[in-house]
């Protein structure tokens, strides 16, 4: 049972990453078709930001009433409705409209899922779930290439995605039965485990926990803007056709998804802390040559290496968190975690738009060394305020 339990959440974690990477690797081909200004991308990405915000903190309240295989259903259900939705726009407020569905389908059940795997697996189911939500991520750019020659191609792409989803979501309700059994054979529920586990506020007053959402918003700042806008970078400044810059951003996802796959064997070997100091200094490195784009080779290695860095530091930090806080507190943490993370995804990505919309989108390198830097200070931080522990 738990075999099989297991291998859905997989799949539910390729959904999630499904709707990540399709804003930024078709937004030059939007913004052309509708006249949208190119940094009107951050609008979109706010709203989405705000709904995972909204949905994170009802995590808690969520897995009490519906269940965590309930949320899991709601939240990949919102996921479809939006992507559905996304395929008909044709004006900018639409795609607002339509990122509110996609924003509240994204909080919980990545809160939530990240929550039972950090408690209930090793470190290495942690990297190779995050593995198949970059596959995820990476599947948007390559089925959005196939067509995006074709006028309004971004809407066939997206509608593709959404019967994906569809798919994920039959799957999902099929477990329930099955999630139902194995909570029952562990003395475990959601709904007590949410009864018994600390509060938002208590949780917010353990020592590090501050530094560790610092982190966890540097992390996700550095991701989302990288993925957002280097398919932008590639286009405006560098006069790369948009279906090549759409395979460029999914190097990206190609290095995320590797990152992952390669960390979650090393982690067998290594502990989280190690992880996330090499995921850092491989992202250094990429902050270097996509700074010297100019050479036309160093831009796709540039940012193939951005998503090797980032790959291992976002699970590692999650695994981290019930080891770091304990496990009474480890569900409202990773839920903190997590709206700090979709903060930053409010705020930095939108904040990037609209700096190299009046300067150079060429800016970015540096911006995400800025980001790099505040997130490496931080997570060093949560250390020096809570004792030595292994995570593995």
């Amino acid at each position: 049972m738990t075999t099989f339990l297991l291998a859905v959440i997989y799949l539910v974690f390729l959904s999630l990453g499904l709707p990540d990477s399709l804003l930024g690797s078709s937004w030059p081909s939007i913004s052309s078709e509708l006249d949208i200004g190119r940094g009107m991308q951050g609008m979109i990405t706010i709203i989405i930001s705000a709904g995972t915000i909204v949905s994170s903190l009802s995590t808690r309240f969520l897995n009490k009433h519906l269940h965590r295989y309930g949320t899991v259903a709601l939240s990949i259900c919102l996921t479809v409705s939006g992507l559905i939705g996304y395929s008909f726009c044709g004006e900018l407020y639409q795609l607002c409209l339509c990122a509110i569905p996609l924003g509240l389908g994204a909080g919980a059940i990545d809160a939530t899922l990240s929550d039972y795997v950090a408690n209930h697996y090793k470190a290495i189911h942690m990297q190779l779930l995050n593995a198949f939500w970059g596959i995820g991520a990476l599947t948007s750019p390559f089925i959005l290439s196939a067509f995006l020659t074709d006028y309004g191609g971004w809407r066939k792409g997206a509608l593709v995605l959404a019967c994906i989803q569809g798919v994920i979501f039959l799957l999902t309700l099929s477990i329930i039965p099955v999630w139902r059994k194995v909570e029952i054979s562990r003395g475990e529920s959601a709904a007590k485990e949410a009864s018994e586990s600390a509060g938002l506020v208590e949780t917010l007053r353990q020592r590090g926990l501050i530094f560790s959402m610092i982190a966890i918003f540097g992390y996700i700042a550095l991701e989302q803007t990288s993925f957002n806008w280097y398919a932008s970078l590639a286009v405006f400044e560098y006069g790369i056709a948009e279906d090549l810059a759409s395979i460029y951003s999914s190097l990206f996802f190609i290095g995320i998804t590797a990152g992952r796959l390669c960390s979650g064997f090393l982690s067998l070997k290594l502990d989280d802390d190690h992880l996330i100091r090499i995921g850092e200094g491989i992202i250094l490195l990429s902050c270097i040559l996509v700074f010297f784009a100019f050479v036309p080779a160093l831009l796709p290695i540039g940012i193939a290496l951005t998503g090797f860095g980032c790959g291992p530091i976002y699970p590692s930090l999650l695994h981290r968190t019930p080891f770091r806080f304990g496990r009474e507190y480890s569900s409202s943490a990773v839920s903190l975690e997590m709206v700090a993370g979709y903060v930053a995804s409010l705020s930095m990505s939108a904040l990037f738009g609209l700096v190299a919309q009046n300067t150079t989108f060429k800016i970015l390198p540096v911006y995400n060394l800025i980001i790099l830097s505040i997130m490496v200070i931080a997570n060093e931080a949560v250390g020096w305020t809570k004792p030595k522990q292994s995570s593995n």
